[in-house]
């Protein structure tokens, strides 16, 4: 069975977003998570945004995508429970 079609054409950039609390170790955190994925460290565009009352934090970091499995596996790393960042 072939694999369904994407709407995304690869290769591209592929964003992920990441909140926690605004917390001194959170975005080393975050990209030691990612670099379990992303070979290409020096490609990585890293962007943060405190919330308003900042008590969190957004980490975006962007990279390329060469395929539709290796997005997918990035976005995996995050949603299992021993990637929790906050609490």
């Amino acid at each position: 069975m072939s694999e369904p079609e994407s709407l995304i054409v690869f290769p591209c950039d592929f964003p992920i977003k990441v909140m926690g609390r605004q917390d001194e170790n959170f975005e080393s955190h975050v990209l030691g998570l990612i670099s379990n994925h992303v070979s290409d460290q020096a490609g990585l565009d890293v962007s943060r945004r405190p919330s308003s009352n900042g008590n969190f934090i957004a980490v975006t970091v962007t990279f390329t995508a060469t395929s539709r499995a290796q997005s997918a596996s990035r976005v995996e790393g995050f949603s299992r429970p021993s990637a929790t960042i906050a609490s």
